[in-house]
């Protein structure tokens, strides 16, 4: 029976946790299982952690402990958040419109007995992004897919529009809401943003 690696989700967002199972094992077989990925300056994160089979021959990262590596314990995560870069110091780096690919791979001492990539979004479906550039100021956008209702939307809209609480900053930030197009109870974000009312 070859060896299976599985990872369910195999494409979230990032902050989702996977499930990790390792399959056709012998009982009580140690490996090592590994995650590793590149960022988007070329950087190498890795992170590893051995575990033991069951008697069935599997291995389940939720319920089995870690017995040596770069966590030890029940870490059902443990080998996403610990990966460290290789040069140390360095920050990661992510492009948040391309998906991260880590790959995990199962070891029995230097042998690979199997490898599957988990793709980690950092935007969900739907998200638009967008650059605003205005008077000096420079950033990006990120509104989600129906974030508020219909009825939300006016009642914001109506409360930045007549907002008179001496608070004329944050109404500038949330101006957004202000440059969308009502059409029928329905709207849609405007790519420019009016930060001058």
């Amino acid at each position: 029976m070859p060896v299976e690696l599985s990872l369910l989700p195999p494409r979230c967002l990032f902050d989702q946790p996977v499930q990790v199972t390792v399959s056709g094992l012998k009982p009580q077989q140690e490996v090592v299982l590994r995650a590793s990925t590149t960022d988007d300056r070329g950087d190498f994160f890795r992170s590893w952690a051995e575990y033991r089979a069951d008697h069935s021959g599997q291995v389940d990262v939720s319920r089995d402990p870690s017995l040596q590596g770069s966590y030890t314990g029940v870490w059902p995560m443990g080998l996403l958040c610990t990966m460290k870069p290789q040069i140390p110091y360095r920050t990661f780096k992510a492009q948040a419109l391309v998906p991260l690919k880590v790959k995990l791979s199962v070891y029995s001492r230097d042998m690979l007995l199997a490898e599957q990539i988990n793709h980690r979004c950092i935007m969900g479906n739907g998200v638009l992004r967008q650059i605003v550039a205005k008077i000096g100021f420079t950033a990006v956008l990120f509104t989600p897919p129906a974030l508020y209702t219909e009825r939300q939307v006016l009642a914001e809209f109506n409360q930045i529009t007549s907002s008179k609480l001496g608070n004329d900053f944050l109404s500038k930030i949330v101006r957004h809401l202000d440059s969308c197009i009502f059409l029928k109870w329905k709207w849609t974000p405007s790519l420019s943003i009016d930060l001058n009312p």
